[in-house]
């Protein structure tokens, strides 16, 4: 078992757009275990999930769980109860194909269905209000797509490139777009993701096709989606080990950058040994995605950096806080998440079990999704 804290934050510089400050400040020295207050599903019936890609919770405490398999999102109370079932698969109003994103403006609701090229908004009860569809040209800058991805205060679209197999076609993936597309149909390029061996393409000897393997230890820029709206983070890391985390307002300006050290991982080869064979376990029991190709054949194409990068995830919570994880899944038994203010001076920690995803943090509650034995989901709510 790897240790819990995998990563030390230290504040060294906190400088905005205006004007320079320093600071220095640790982080605590203790995370905190967060109290779990109920779960919500079923092996079967109305409460039974399939995959959950984004969850948010609403100015009502309700909480939006996107259903992509099924095209509908379901709302349920904080206190688990099954309140709607919003949208089915199509492609006309109100439908989806495959629903990945969800936020909140205000008491609106918006879901991003990238297959559409569009986002749907709805009121707090659930109900249609319109479609904003849009395409966004390519400018010669990459040959990623443009995926929507966030509504924001002002009305403009926030859109986040992919990766596809054009992109691929030596097998790597360096940097990634951000753009922005106001209501005037104005689009804007906001930051250049980068990344290094995010996605590995595969061939197989004489097989048609090529498969994409996801790199588990990626180096890479993460964002978030500020609740209601009202701007995006950012935090770039580099193996010099430090990181900057940077606040945008929605006009795509940078509105403050702190600059934090940070100790990045190290993982151990049984950590990794572990990794790899829940992947490989997942692989054997649905044969027929690769039925002719070994699940060990496909994980000898691993990139395994000599430092592992010390942040894998980025969520802008309630209150201003910003949630970093240090721990990747499915490696160990607890990830750390690390609560910090946009100055970058450090709030909270708090440890979770490895097999829950938190998608969402408000004042004092977390929300996330834990995965069983057999692949099936759960919500889970937290207090801490």
């Amino acid at each position: 078992m790897i240790p819990i804290r995998l990563a030390h934050l230290l504040v060294v510089v906190v400088f905005s757009v205006a004007a320079c400050t320093a600071s220095e400040q640790t982080s605590p020295t203790s995370p905190t275990r967060p109290d779990l207050l109920r779960e919500i599903g079923s092996y079967d019936g109305e409460y039974a999930l399939s995959t959950v890609p984004d969850l948010t919770v609403d100015s009502h405490g309700r909480i939006w769980v996107l259903q992509p398999i099924e095209g509908r999102i379901r709302i349920f109370e904080m206190g688990g109860e099954l309140l709607a079932n919003v949208g089915r698969k199509g492609e006309g109003p109100g439908e989806f194909v495959s629903p990945q994103w969800v936020g909140t403006v205000a008491d609106t609701v918006w879901v991003a269905d990238p297959a559409q090229q569009r986002i749907t908004l709805f009121d707090a009860t659930g109900e249609y209000i319109r479609d904003e569809r849009f395409s966004i040209p390519e400018a010669g800058l990459d040959l990623v797509p443009a995926r929507p991805g966030a509504l924001m205060a002002d009305g403009s679209i926030w859109t986040f490139g992919e990766a596809s197999s054009e992109a691929l076609s030596d097998g790597r993936v360096n940097s990634l777009p951000i753009r922005r597309r106001s209501r005037g149909e104005e689009v804007t390029l906001v930051h250049m993701l980068e990344v290094e061996f995010p996605i590995r393409k595969l061939t197989f000897g004489d097989r048609p096709g090529a498969m994409f393997l996801p790199q588990p230890f990626a180096w890479r820029d993460h964002w978030s989606v500020v609740p209601d709206g009202r701007g995006l983070v950012l935090v770039e890391q580099s193996r010099e080990e430090n990181a900057r985390l940077t606040s945008f307002s929605t006009d795509g300006s940078v509105r403050e950058v702190a600059e934090l050290q940070i100790s990045n991982s190290e993982i151990s080869g049984t950590a990794i040994e572990h990794w790899v064979a829940r992947k490989v376990a997942l692989f054997e029991r649905f044969p027929s995605w690769l039925p002719d190709v070994p699940a060990t054949k496909i994980y000898e194409h691993l990139d395994i950096p000599e430092v592992f990068p010390a942040i894998y995830e980025v969520i802008a919570g309630l209150g201003g806080t910003i949630w970093l994880r240090t721990v990747p899944y499915d490696i160990g038994e607890d990830v750390l998440w690390i609560g910090v203010h946009r100055d970058g001076s450090v709030e909270q920690e708090i440890v979770v079990p490895a097999e829950t995803q938190i998608q969402f943090f408000g004042s004092g509650r977390a929300v996330g999704v834990r995965t069983d034995e057999f692949d099936v989901p759960f919500l889970q709510v937290f207090s801490f």
